[in-house]
């Protein structure tokens, strides 16, 4: 149980003690400092039994909330979904503190389990192949069979059933250093700043490193972000809350709209559709949202209360998916639309993990990890409603950070996943089985910072800098078929 809560349970012990049937022996000097809603001075309870409780296989949070003085204290409502159970859970057993403990997984052999043999770690828990080191007498994880020339999974064979390797496609050096990147179905844009942070350059490329354009020069440029099938450079000055947008033409032409009267903040982000603009930035440890035209006129603000900080948002050109961690630092999931509401489509379950989006036409897809729990898919249709959930298997663990990209004629997924430093790329199949998965070991020393499919391939961007200033970015194909 956290300190908070103790301090809860005990605070609520103590108030209980205070109330008597009637409620009129009790006055408030007697209770100083307890706030008084009746005439007889009894003061507030909070239900009893908070923690988690499973309902139908979901373990739920068990929100405490007051109860009146004059009635006992009942049982704590469900809240949100804390975690979603692979195997089921028994319907309404609780736990004070660990929600995973209820699921029936939580009691099968993971990595750790002592063991002799083997068979001390069969069957193991849900997606998690283990086997007996006996040098160690704990369960460890059965390294699944990659495409990197070793026998991972010792069975004396190697790489069997492997189909493709990775290559580097293009190797781009920058006297500056590398902020992100981002793509389109033909382009990809690397953001660099320069040494006094003062100025950025974009350079875009196509989907072999041949530059196709270049901008020099940017001014307060905090992001570079995809919006619809457009390039849209974000220019924020945080000391006036000016916040511009550079949209990058194909031709390599571009235009600046400025947008009218934004608030002093940071980290901004921006979503887009056929009627305006919509910014979305810190503002004093809050979530400002503003709406713009087209032209930059700004039409509505608000302060999005419920959004303590924002994780992604990602914008089709028709409306926009964001990411935000609530008052309760959980993560949620929501469709937010040109009047500035918000549309909760999933919650909870995600509170260790990470978040990527990707779209194409007709869909948008988040991708949820969390270390303890097996990586989640959400299908999104184009008005906001969640069309599926379901989980996929990561081809290591734990999983430290994920990047998404959607085949744009099929949906199929690809995630590059990294784990313990090295980057691996997974192509899957409807039901989330893995279908091949390269290692890229010419990848391990670098940060992974765009992935998906430009005209009509699939690339992943790598980026890092070394004690020179020299930035070097990387294109590569993580899946060349094998002879």
């Amino acid at each position: 149980m956290s300190v908070a809560r103790y301090g809860i349970l005990v605070a609520s012990v103590l108030l209980i003690a205070g109330c008597t049937a009637s409620g009129s022996d009790v006055t408030p000097e007697a209770d100083a400092g307890f706030p008084i809603i009746d005439e007889g001075g009894c003061p507030p309870v909070l239900c009893t039994g908070f923690g988690y409780v499973c309902r139908e296989g979901r373990v739920h949070e068990r929100v405490p909330v007051p109860a009146a003085c004059d009635a006992p204290p009942t049982e704590c409502p469900d809240g949100i979904v804390a975690y979603v159970c692979t195997l089921g859970c028994v319907e309404g057993s609780t736990d004070p503190g660990d929600p995973f403990a209820l699921c029936a997984e939580s009691t099968l052999p993971r990595v750790g389990t002592p063991c002799a043999s083997d068979d001390d770690c069969t069957p193991s828990a849900p997606h998690m192949e283990l086997r007996c080191d006996t040098a160690l007498g704990t369960c460890t994880q059965q390294q699944p069979e990659v495409c990197n020339r070793t026998d991972d999974d010792r069975d004396t064979l190697v790489d069997e059933g492997c189909t493709c390797e990775a290559r580097v496609v293009a190797t781009i050096e920058e006297p500056v250093s590398p902020v992100e990147s981002t793509m389109t179905h033909d382009r990809i844009a690397l953001l660099a700043m320069s040494g006094d942070r003062s100025t950025a350059r974009v350079h875009v490329i196509d989907r072999d490193g041949n530059t196709v354009y270049e901008v020099d020069d940017i001014p307060f440029a905090a992001r570079v972000q995809r919006v619809g099938d457009e390039l849209v450079v974000l220019q924020h000055d945080p000391s006036t809350g000016r916040t511009s947008l550079l949209r990058l033409r194909e031709d390599g032409a571009h235009q600046t709209v400025v947008l009218d009267r934004t608030p002093i903040g940071g980290s901004p982000f921006v979503l887009g559709d056929e009627r305006g603009w919509t910014l979305l930035l810190h503002v004093n440890g809050r979530i400002g949202l503003t709406r713009h035209s087209l032209r930059g006129e700004r039409t509505a603000v608000r302060v999005a209360t419920e959004m303590r900080t924002l994780l992604l948002a990602s914008s089709d050109g028709a409306g926009g998916v964001v990411a935000y961690a609530d008052e309760n630092e959980l993560p949620q999931i929501a469709w937010l639309d040109d009047r500035l509401a918000l549309h909760p489509i999933a919650s909870g379950g995600l509170s260790a993990g990470t978040l990527d989006a990707a779209y194409r036409e007709g869909e948008h897809v988040v991708l949820a990890t969390d270390p303890r729990a097996t990586p989640r898919i959400f299908r999104i249709g184009t008005t906001g409603t969640l069309v599926e959930e379901r989980t996929i298997v990561p081809p290591r663990r734990p999983v430290e950070l994920t990047r998404l990209a959607l085949e744009p004629a099929t949906g199929a997924t690809a995630i590059a996943f990294t784990t313990g430093g090295e980057l691996t790329v997974a192509r899957y199949d409807e039901a989330g089985e893995p279908v091949d998965v390269p290692v890229l070991t010419d990848a391990q020393p670098y940060l992974a910072q765009a992935f998906g499919y430009v005209g009509g391939a699939l690339r992943l961007v790598t980026a890092e800098q070394d004690g020179s200033g020299i930035a070097r970015w990387r294109v590569i194909d993580p899946c060349v078929p094998l002879p």
